[in-house]
């Protein structure tokens, strides 16, 4: 009589058995499926940040893009494409360092009116291809059109974004 109770003891831990396992294969499909998709997702998104990359490097104009410090050296570049570098002779890096107004505009009196073009654009006046002479890291003079306007960030800081035809 003993073996009559054990044979659905047996049955019912195989079918739950059965059932767990099911589930676990379940549970490891929708985890592979949704890696892969995400995968995807990172893969699309790492693809369209180069090809954005590549056309601001590749842009025919200096291209730059700031943002306010309260402190030396009162703005931070956060984007400078390559032909920044050749108008100006100054890579992201080093205009970070020195400054963009103390570098570009060595004299106190083209500092202070760089500073409020600046200012100026930050309170929504954008300048359209206004003349500017700066100071090329070579200590070249090199007279420039520049244009800006402001653009807000994912933070609602905002950020200026210059164009600089030279």
């Amino acid at each position: 009589m003993r073996t009559g109770y054990v044979l659905p003891t047996v049955s019912f831990n195989a079918i739950a058995g059965c059932r767990s396992t099911e589930q676990n294969i379940v549970l490891r499909l929708e985890s592979a499926e949704r890696e892969a998709v995400i995968r995807r997702a990172e893969e699309t998104l790492s693809r369209e940040a180069a090809f954005r990359e590549a056309i601001i490097d590749r842009a025919g104009e200096g291209l730059c893009v700031c943002r306010r410090l309260s402190y030396f050296p009162f703005v931070l570049f956060t984007v400078w494409n390559r032909r920044m570098h050749q108008i100006t002779g100054y890579s992201m890096d080093e205009i970070n360092r020195k400054g963009w107004f103390h570098a570009l505009y060595p004299e106190p009196e083209h500092q202070q009116e760089a500073m409020e073009r600046m200012n100026s654009t930050r309170r929504g006046n954008d300048q359209f291809s206004e003349e500017s002479e700066i100071t090329c890291a070579d200590g070249e003079k090199r007279s420039v059109l520049v244009s800006t306007t402001t653009i807000v960030s994912e933070s609602e800081e905002p950020h200026v974004l210059m164009i600089i035809s030279g």
